[in-house]
């Protein structure tokens, strides 16, 4: 047995010696950057953007069925055997100039340095980031020898608690167009629910504007968007607009991270990603903060609701009735695809303490024809709706802890042809696929249901050219149509070659089968949507079933 030991040995030694042939033995070189006086802003070199790398999935095994091809059509990988799984680089985000999840530590910022009032740095396995280390101090980190004008910028970030002091106060986000000591930034403090915009001279750093938003920190970890367009600035905190500032003095500049402390002896913040792209700023159609009580709506009272401005700066729709619904809208205008966003929330003190009740924003509207997105704030529900001559039915419908019955409740539907995508308070509920109404007016819905009276502030009312971008498959090689979800569907109905574009209509069961119509013919049918066979811009799961 000896003999046999000694070989067993000698294997397992040759087999550690390949292995650590195969993954290296050199330590990773490390750049350290020569540190700066503390008093001065550090400034990194700007990380290439690095595609990230989504591993395929393998199919189903039920769906993917040998069977015999048709003379006439030709037949597809996924119909003789299991693709086998494979990673397909991620497609690059339109217009981006920068994307760091900071998960790579040699992407090119300034790796791990302290001085004597702050600490930047990589901190693995994701994240960037800047420590502050004294009361009433502030340090930033921008994207060295880079400068930016008209982009916009996202980030996430948070508070790492556990490094942070437990009391006091302090901010933290995104700063833009530095040179120097002049700059803009986009603050937020988790601690007080309070944003600020800043802009920063030699002299001074002042508050241009100022808020609170109680989703701040609601989750834990906030993202942070600016649009800079020239001397506009508009602002966003999870997805809701909470400010637009106008100011031209400064141009251009670097561009990155910026935290400052008040009372707080010591805060660390993370930031989880930096994404810059070109600004992509969308044509404005209507605009109103009710302000102006000559702007056009309708001011009348009913038997059973009451509409006009209630000043200094809503527009209001009552309902004194039970089960009974009122609208109102945008004077003398139809829209077709379109993003709409209004603020709105309940006047307690009009509205009956018990009961139910909805209300939001209704589209496409034309007689008894329309569509509609409301939510219930005390039941938190939301719903989508689709009215006829006949009837009213609920499209889709869920629940959101987000839904306030004290503040402002945000509410946007990204109307994109028969698609429509409906987000509460900046995150996305529901995408729902209707082709009945094409196009109608645009404005505001109150039903109640077992409440005698509500009465509802609508706060602003926005409708730009669509956000969102049309939901879209592509074949990326030779893929069948078929009857049905599964190759067990007899013939297949047509091939698609590479190239296609296919407009999703419902998922199956047996995802990644979806239903299409494909672009040019018309035709619809079911189709296997995965790599390598074709490539959405959407998650399936999305999908209404069909």
């Amino acid at each position: 047995m000896r003999p046999q030991f000694e070989r067993y040995l000698t294997g397992v030694a040759i087999i550690i010696v390949v292995l650590a042939f195969a993954t290296g033995c050199r330590e990773p070189e490390v750049t350290v950057a020569t540190p700066l006086p503390p008093s001065e802003t550090v400034e990194t070199q700007a990380p290439p953007p690095t595609p990230e790398v989504e591993a395929q999935a393998p199919s189903p095994t039920a769906e993917l069925e040998t069977v015999e091809a048709s003379p006439t059509v030709a037949a597809e990988p996924e119909d003789l055997a299991t693709p086998t799984p494979t990673a397909t680089p991620e497609p690059e985000l339109e217009g981006v100039l920068i994307h760091d999840t900071f998960v790579d530590t040699g992407s090119g910022w300034v790796p791990s340095q302290e001085y004597d009032n702050y600490y930047i740095g990589y901190h693995e396995p994701e994240w960037y980031h800047v420590e502050v280390q004294e009361l009433n101090d502030y340090a930033s980190v921008v994207l060295e020898g880079q400068i930016f004008d008209d982009v916009t910028a996202e980030t996430e970030a948070f508070v790492e608690e556990t490094l942070s002091a437990p009391d006091g106060d302090f901010r933290y986000g995104l700063v833009m167009r530095r040179s120097g000591r002049q700059f803009y930034a986009f603050t937020i403090s988790s601690r007080t629910q309070r944003w600020a915009v800043l802009k920063s001279s030699p002299t001074s750093l002042v508050e241009l504007q100022v808020g609170d938003l109680e989703t701040i920190g609601a989750t834990g970890k906030d993202t942070l968007r600016v649009d800079a367009s020239g001397p506009t600035f508009t602002f966003h905190i999870n997805g809701q607009r909470v400010a637009q500032v106008e100011d031209g003095d400064y141009a251009s500049g670097e561009l990155g991270f910026f935290v400052q402390t008040f009372d707080a002896p010591r805060t660390h913040i993370h930031y989880d990603s930096l994404i810059v792209r070109q600004v992509q700023v969308k044509d404005l159609m209507f605009d109103d903060n009710f302000q102006d009580l000559g702007s056009g709506w309708e001011q009348q009272e009913f038997d059973n609701y009451y509409l006009g401005y209630h000043e200094p700066e809503w527009y209001h729709v009552e309902v004194q009735a039970q089960h009974d619904s009122a609208m109102v809208f945008i004077p003398q205008q139809t829209f077709n695809s379109v993003t709409a966003e209004t603020e709105a929330f309940v006047e307690e003190t009009l509205s009956a303490p018990e009961g139910d009740f909805q209300y939001g924003l209704a589209l496409r509207r034309t007689g008894r024809q329309f569509y509609a997105f409301t939510i219930s704030p005390r039941t938190g529900a939301w719903r989508v709706l689709k009215s006829s001559p006949t009837t009213l039915e609920v499209l889709d419908e869920g629940s959101i802890e987000t839904i306030q019955d004290a503040e402002a409740d945000t509410l946007r539907v990204d109307a994109n042809g028969s698609w429509f995508t409906f987000h509460v308070n900046g995150q996305s509920v529901s995408n729902v696929y209707d082709a009945d109404y094409g196009s109608g007016e645009l404005g505001f819905y109150v039903e109640t249901f077992d409440s005698p009276k509500v009465h509802i502030h609508f706060d602003s009312l926005t409708v730009r050219e669509v956000d969102a971008p049309p939901l879209l498959c592509t074949v990326t090689a030779s893929l069948n149509l078929r009857t049905g979800p599964g190759v067990a569907y007899g013939p297949p109905i047509a091939a698609l070659p590479a190239g296609t574009q296919l407009e999703p209509l419902a998922r199956s069961a047996y995802l990644p089968w979806i239903q299409v119509r494909v672009q040019g013919s018309g035709q619809v049918g079911w189709v296997y949507a995965d790599l390598p066979y074709a490539s959405c811009n959407f998650a399936l799961a999305d999908l209404p079933p069909g």
